[in-house]
């Protein structure tokens, strides 16, 4: 499974365990008249892939995909124990077993 497979996975198992989660455009924007990528200006480094919260408890919740060989960034770390620090849900998710035992721990 690929991570845009797992990340919907994820987003869909998550409608029907209590949360309301989408994917985090966290990527460049393409420019047509000049042909390059640019950097989004306003965004914060690391934030998950998925985004949202809870249900029950209205808790933010965010989840960073990585697949096979991927790994966490310095800045996705960072993030991740900054928000598990503040008391939200922060996790990273490497594939559907780790999906379901997510939502087995955490559903509303």
């Amino acid at each position: 499974m690929d991570a845009n497979e797992l990340t919907k996975y994820i987003i869909d198992k998550g409608q029907k365990m209590g949360f309301n989660l989408w994917r985090n455009s966290n990527h460049g924007i393409y420019n047509e008249k000049t042909g390059h990528w640019r950097k989004q200006s306003m965004r914060k480094l690391g934030v998950g892939d998925i985004i949202g919260y809870r249900k029950s408890d209205c808790k933010h919740t965010e989840i960073e995909v990585k697949v096979e060989k991927d790994k966490i960034n310095d800045d996705q770390r960072a993030h991740l124990m900054e928000l598990h620090n503040d008391g939200c849900i922060a996790v990273v998710i490497r594939n559907e077993g780790g999906a379901d035992k997510f939502f087995k721990r955490f559903k509303a």
